[in-house]
C-alpha cells in the first residue's frame, strides 16, 4: 500500500495551526482514501453540542441543512458513538436498503446530495471531546470498503496528534461557532440576529449588500432594519412572532418532528421587485449548540437578478425543503414537466408529484402554478416561455 505523501501529512499538521486549512487537508485525505465526500466533525461531550466540522467535495448548504435539522434524525450517529476510538462503523452493516428507502435522513438529504454511503471512525476521544471521521461514498458507488478505511488509518496518528495538538480548534468555543464558519461559506446574505434584532455576526456577502448604497437593508444603531418603515416594521413582526414559538428539545441522537419555522419576507422597493428574505429560529437544542448557547435568529436575503441561477439552498432554508424537494422545485420554475423532471433527477413521475404536493404545502400554494408564480419572486428564476401546458 503506498504511503501518503508528505505533502499531505504536511497539511494536516498545517490544519492543526490554522483551522481554516481543514477542507484543503481533508481534499488531500478524499483524493487518498479515493472516497466521494469526507467529513471532520467533533462533539463536545460536556455540553453535547457540535464543537467543529469540516467537509470536502460536499455543499455547504447540506452542512446547514445537517445542523439545523438532520443531525437530530441521522440513524448512524447512535452506532458511530457506542464504537471504541479506531473502530470503523460501515453504514451498510447496520442500515439495510430497505431501512434506507423509508429513512428520511437518507431519502431527504443523503441521496438528493449524491452520497449514499458512509463509514465512520473516532479519530480523537478524551473526557471532553469526540472527533469522528467520515467517508462517503457516492450514489452508483459501492460502499466505502476495507481498503480505502486502511488508507484512512495511515493517517489516523497524525489526526490524533494534530487535534492534540490542537485541542482548543475542537471544543465548544464562543468566539469560534461551527454554525458562524457554516454562514459564512452561504452565498447568500445572511444575518444573525438576537431575538431583539440586534445583529450578531452577518456573512460576507451580507456586508456587501450592507455597504452598497441603494441597499434596503440599513443598521438602526446594532438593530437590523430598513430605510422603508413598512419594511422594517416587517423585519420586527417576524422576529416578534418566531419569539413566541415553543422551545424545541433535541439532541444529536434524538429526534425532531420537522425543520425549524420560518416566516417569509417580501419587502416592496419602489421601481425593483421585492427584496426576498426569510427569518428562522435558531434554537440551541435543536440545532446541538453550533450557533451557541443563547436562541438566535437567523435573517437571510435574495436579491432578484443578482443570482445566475436559482439558488436552491434558499429555497431549502426559506420554505424548509429538503434537498429533492428543492431540486423539484427548482426544475419545475425552470420550465421542466413532471415526466422531464423524473427523467433529469433520475426518479419516478409519482415521487416528482409526491415531492410537488410537499411543496405546495411549505409555500402555502396549491397548485403548481402558483408554486412557480411564488419562486419566480426568487432571484433570476423568470422562466422564458413558461406555459400552463410545461406545468403537467
Amino acid at each position: 500500500m503506498d504511503a501518503p505523501q508528505e505533502e499531505l501529512v504536511t497539511s494536516i499538521y498545517d490544519a492543526a495551526l490554522d483551522r481554516s486549512k481543514w477542507p484543503a487537508a481533508l481534499e488531500r485525505i478524499r483524493v487518498f482514501t479515493a472516497t466521494t465526500a469526507i467529513q471532520l466533525m467533533a462533539v463536545d461531550r460536556r455540553l453535547g453540542v457540535i464543537s467543529f466540522s469540516a467537509t470536502a467535495n460536499a455543499p455547504h448548504e447540506a452542512e446547514l441543512a445537517y445542523v439545523r435539522h438532520y443531525c437530530a434524525i441521522d440513524p448512524r450517529v447512535k452506532i458511530l458513538l457506542a464504537d471504541e476510538p479506531g473502530a470503523w462503523m460501515y453504514c451498510h452493516e447496520h442500515l439495510s436498503d430497505e431501512f434506507v428507502s423509508r429513512d428520511p435522513f437518507h431519502q431527504e438529504l443523503m441521496l438528493p446530495i449524491g452520497l449514499r454511503y458512509v463509514a465512520g471512525c473516532k479519530v480523537y476521544e478524551d473526557e471532553n471531546t469526540t472527533v469522528v471521521l467520515a467517508l462517503f461514498q457516492g450514489v452508483g458507488l459501492p460502499p466505502v470498503s476495507r481498503l480505502q478505511t486502511s488508507r484512512a488509518d495511515l493517517l489516523t496518528p497524525h489526526l490524533h496528534r494534530a487535534i492534540r495538538l490542537s485541542i482548543s480548534n475542537f471544543i465548544f468555543s464562543a468566539q469560534a461557532l461551527v454554525g458562524v464558519e457554516i454562514v459564512n461559506r452561504l452565498r447568500y446574505p445572511v444575518f444573525l440576529l438576537s431575538g431583539e434584532g440586534n445583529v450578531v455576526h452577518m456573512n460576507g456577502a451580507a456586508r456587501v449588500v450592507m455597504e452598497e448604497g441603494d441597499s434596503l437593508l440599513r443598521m438602526d444603531g446594532s438593530r437590523l432594519s430598513c430605510v422603508d418603515a413598512g419594511a422594517a416594521k416587517r423585519i420586527t413582526s417576524a422576529l416578534n412572532s418566531l419569539q413566541t414559538e415553543g422551545a424545541v428539545t433535541t439532541s444529536i441522537a434524538g429526534r425532531q418532528s420537522g425543520p425549524p419555522p420560518s416566516q417569509i419576507l417580501s419587502l416592496e422597493r419602489p421601481g425593483r421587485r421585492p427584496l426576498k428574505g426569510f427569518v428562522t429560529s435558531l434554537q440551541p437544542q435543536a440545532v446541538m449548540g453550533v450557533f451557541g448557547p443563547q436562541r438566535l435568529m437567523m435573517a437571510a436575503f435574495s436579491d432578484p437578478g443578482k443570482s445566475a441561477l436559482p439558488d436552491a439552498s434558499f429555497l431549502m432554508a426559506a420554505y424548509g425543503l429538503t434537498p429533492a424537494e428543492a431540486r423539484v422545485a427548482t426544475q419545475v420554475a425552470l420550465g421542466k414537466s413532471i415526466k422531464q423532471t423524473a427523467q433529469e433527477l433520475q426518479v419516478q413521475p409519482t415521487t416528482v408529484r409526491t415531492q410537488l404536493d410537499n411543496v405546495f404545502r411549505k409555500t402555502g400554494t396549491a397548485k403548481q402554478a402558483e408554486m412557480v408564480a411564488e419562486l419566480l419572486s426568487l432571484p433570476d428564476m423568470r422562466v422564458a416561455g413558461l406555459t400552463q401546458a410545461n406545468l403537467h
